[in-house]
């Protein structure tokens, strides 16, 4: 049975390790992008069936849906707001 594929849009090695580990541990097939621009590149030729994007990447505006990747997805992020 294949495993799910999540793709992992994250800037910070070590937020994504843990993202990958955790979600390997659970049966998911992960991958991990660094940036907006190699994700988009890696969903011209993959189908996820999650994209967990991190709203404060340096390239892509994580808010905007129409910046980020087109794929179904939960947007994280890090930073206080208030």
């Amino acid at each position: 049975m294949d495993r799910p594929l999540i793709l992992i849009v994250e800037d910070e090695p070590s937020i994504a390790d843990s993202l990958q580990y955790a979600l390997s541990t659970e049966g998911f097939e992960t991958h991990h992008c660094l940036d907006g621009r190699s994700a988009r590149a890696f969903l011209d030729h993959h189908q996820p069936k999650l994209v967990l994007l991190d709203v404060g990447l340096p390239d892509v505006n994580g808010f905007d849906p129409a910046s980020g990747p087109n794929a179904p997805g939960a947007r994280c992020g890090g930073r206080n707001r208030y």
